[in-house]
């Protein structure tokens, strides 16, 4: 690159030098061959130079998608690892449209204007020399031009990045508020809230566009004066310049190169000094993206887990609470053996559903501790912990797909174990009114299912993980009676060496679990022990 930048330097620099000799040796005394000549050595220049150009275009363009690539899945790991508060602060929209804003911008750093800024200096210097091999004189109002350029550009990069940070700021939110319209959409038919919802809409866009606008202004009002300098520089050359062919100083061809020469060192610099306008632009992105790279993970221990065997899992005096005014449990403890079936009862909001999620570390407890084996749950290695728990909750996640994709969720699964968890679960009932079976796609978090198909499928997914431990977070939801007591059937008579925890807050249906707990006030009472 620095062989390649260099050539590019020494064909720029004879450019003008060629016109010199075009125009005065052969345009002015009529020399045909010095011209053929001149023009001859210009053409070889110039597309060397064009040839340079194509191979750094590439090259830089190499540069930056490998550079966006690493950095965005840098932040994509980073992402995946944030705890589960992180994701309650925000909706996806506004998530997606921040990193992606903010990597967009951090990754220009590498675009081949920036990094070729920093090529200019050469560029400059050769500049610099062609017009003091040519007139000192004249070099003068060239080199005038650059602090009057850095006062403007310092005085608008200010600007600039405060206008920035505001611009950030104002598309986070209108992101944030277009991702709840969408996911709110039925609400809004329902209420007919579309002028409502409209007029908050163009209050918004409006917003936007009028920070957009101020920002447009300011990268205007930078180009406009670049335009005035630059102008002004080959104005007063073509002035002085003129005076000085009169009195013989110079020669004609050396006033067109030295006009060609004063842009080599202009325009480079006005780049150069733009970099702050850019750094200045990118500079709020930057500060958010480090402050997100630099958020708390999910914390991960090193301690490897056996999997092989169902654990111990034990709680013990454990207390917690989301915010300072509301603690959700105290001094809970409870132990679950290997093959127990332990169902957990409550009150909506009573703390049921928060048990499962300090178990499979989503949060941490504020006191006491939860044990696995004997172990506290925070020194073990996390991908490895969690791999002991199948989860069916009420509001399990479906992804993009077919309905088998969203059951062998890594598509490694035998196809007759995949056949038993798709008659175990009841989705082999359903899929024969699809007339694409298994391949059905089934929407956005499965739009195209009912609550209880939606269910099922969800059942079927932890059947196929087949996890020592299994977790129902009021995994009937949906269901009619026959497919509950079915549910109830698998959970308590087939599978037997599984380990349990079904999470409900209907007080039925409990007679063949091992042990049953009430959760209420915080507190976790043992109800009835031994099946009935």
């Amino acid at each position: 690159m620095s062989i390649s930048t260099i050539v590019s330097t020494v064909t720029v620099f004879l450019q003008p030098l060629l016109i010199k000799q075009i125009t005065d040796i052969g345009i002015l005394e009529k020399n045909m061959p010095q011209i053929v000549n001149g023009v001859a050595g210009l053409f070889v220049c110039v597309l060397v130079y064009l040839m340079i150009e194509v191979v750094q275009a590439k090259t830089f363009a190499e540069i930056h998608n490998s550079f966006y690539k690493n950095l965005y899945c840098n932040v994509f790991r980073k992402l995946l690892h944030l705890k589960k508060h992180y994701f309650q602060m925000k909706n996806s929209m506004e998530i997606v449209q921040m990193l992606q804003c903010d990597v967009s911008q951090v990754a220009s750093m590498t675009d081949r204007y920036v990094v070729m800024s920093f090529s200019y200096v050469f560029r400059v210097i050769s500049g610099l020399a062609g017009l003091m091999l040519l007139s000192p004189e004249l070099l003068c109002i060239v080199v005038i031009v650059i602090p009057v350029k850095y006062v403007l550009v310092k005085c608008l990069a200010k600007k600039r990045e405060k206008n920035m940070k505001m611009y950030i700021q104002v598309e986070q939110q209108f992101g944030g508020w277009l991702g709840d319209t969408i996911n709110t959409v039925e609400e809004i038919k329902l209420w007919n809230l579309y002028e409502l919802r409209k007029c908050e809409f163009l209050k918004q866009i409006c917003k936007s566009l009028a920070v957009e606008m101020k920002g447009t202004m300011i990268e205007t009002w930078n180009i406009f004066g670049d335009a005035v300098l630059e102008w002004g520089v080959t104005i007063l050359i073509y002035l002085v310049g003129g005076y000085l062919v009169f009195v013989g100083k110079i020669s004609i061809g050396s006033v067109f190169a030295f006009v060609s020469y004063s842009s080599y060192v202009t325009r480079p610099v006005n780049s150069l000094i733009d970099l702050r306008m850019h750094f200045a632009s990118v500079k709020p992105s930057a500060e958010r993206l480090y402050t997100f790279l630099n958020m708390e993970e999910e914390r991960s221990g090193s301690k490897r887990v056996e999997k092989e065997i169902s654990p111990i899992l034990e709680f013990k005096n454990v207390r917690f609470q989301y915010t300072k005014d509301r603690e959700v449990l105290k001094k809970v403890s409870f132990k679950l053996e290997p093959g127990e079936k332990v169902a957990i009862i409550g009150k909506n909001g009573s703390g049921k559903s928060t048990i499962l999620e300090l178990l499979l570390r989503f949060y941490e407890p504020e006191e006491g501790e939860i044990l696995c084996n004997g172990e506290n749950i925070k020194v073990l290695k996390l991908s490895e912990y969690r791999s002991l728990f199948s989860v069916v909750s009420q509001k399990s996640a479906l992804f993009l797909g077919d309905i088998v994709q969203n059951i062998d969720l890594e598509g490694k699964a035998d196809r007759q174990k995949l056949n038993e968890v798709l008659r175990k679960s009841g989705v082999k009932k359903y899929l024969q009114r699809f007339p694409e079976k298994e391949k059905t796609q089934i929407g956005d978090d499965g739009a195209f299912l009912s609550g209880g198909e939606r269910q099922k499928l969800v059942v079927a997914r932890a059947l196929l993980k087949d996890a020592p431990v299994m977790l129902f977070d009021e995994a009937s939801s949906g269901f009619d009676v026959e497919a509950n007591e079915y549910l109830y059937k698998i959970i308590t008579e087939e599978m037997p060496e599984k380990s349990v925890i079904f999470i409900t807050h209907h007080y039925d249906k409990l007679e063949k679990f091992d042990k049953v707990y009430l959760v209420k006030d915080g507190f976790l009472t043992e109800v009835r022990t031994g099946k009935m």
